[in-house]
């Protein structure tokens, strides 16, 4: 009789092991600095962000500064546009000194401390010694107005 009270405690501290790991599994790593995020954009001022593959670093926000990047953008309904934003920190040199310049109108971002280049359609490293994609923030367009936060 006392063998069942051990069997339900072992398989409880089973389940509990279990769960602990699928949810620790999730967590995200952070690996560049959390700073508050938060700015607008009026794609009205800034024309070079309706193009095409064109992208702009807004150097004031983030940790390293933030690139915008136009994937597609849609002029009959902007709001089909597709934009994606990431931190300009390069993940392997991080430091607020160090940040990917964006190439304007090309695809790629590159890092002039390491010389690693990410893509600026998943900022994942396509070149180098990166370890980990750019951090991605937060992008909404309404009223042909991109909104960024984190």
């Amino acid at each position: 009789m006392r063998v069942l009270p051990v069997v339900k405690t072992f398989f409880s501290i089973i389940a509990l092991i279990l769960l602990l790991q699928l949810y620790g599994c999730n967590e995200k790593q952070e690996y560049i600095p959390y700073v508050p995020v938060q700015f607008t954009v009026d794609l009205n001022r800034f024309n070079d962000l309706t193009s095409t593959g064109f992208s702009m670093l807004y150097p004031q926000a983030g940790y390293g500064g933030v690139i915008i990047y136009c994937q597609y953008y849609d002029i009959a309904t902007p709001s089909n546009s597709l934009y994606y934003t990431y931190d300009a920190t390069c993940t392997l040199e991080v430091s607020d000194s160090c940040s990917v310049v964006n190439e304007g109108n090309g695809l790629n971002a590159v890092c002039p401390c390491c010389g690693s280049t990410y893509n600026l359609m998943d900022g994942f490293p396509i070149n180098g010694e990166a370890p980990y994609a750019l951090k991605e923030y937060n992008i909404s367009l309404f009223d042909n107005m991109l909104h960024i936060t984190n």
